[in-house]
């Protein structure tokens, strides 16, 4: 199966995510988001994304990223 070249993970402190969502304890959400943490940084190419800031900060960051990992793709090419 193809990997990519890029993971994105958006992120937030736990105490965030757990007024978002309240379907777990606080206890399991920081679990969740120790387990994220450290399932992305044995990928490739990954970015952290913090998801507690404004959306339009969040898709921006996100986009920079993209972009970054595109131009680095294309040289990689040529």
């Amino acid at each position: 199966m193809p990997q990519p070249s890029l993971w994105i993970l958006l992120n937030a402190p736990a105490e965030v995510l757990q007024v978002r969502k309240q379907e777990v304890t606080p206890e399991e959400t920081a679990r969740q988001c120790k387990a994220y943490l450290d399932f992305i940084r044995t990928r490739g190419k990954h970015v952290v994304v913090d998801s507690s800031q404004p959306l339009e900060k969040v898709i921006a960051d996100a986009e920079h990223a993209i972009n970054g990992a595109l131009i680095e793709d294309e040289g990689n090419r040529g």
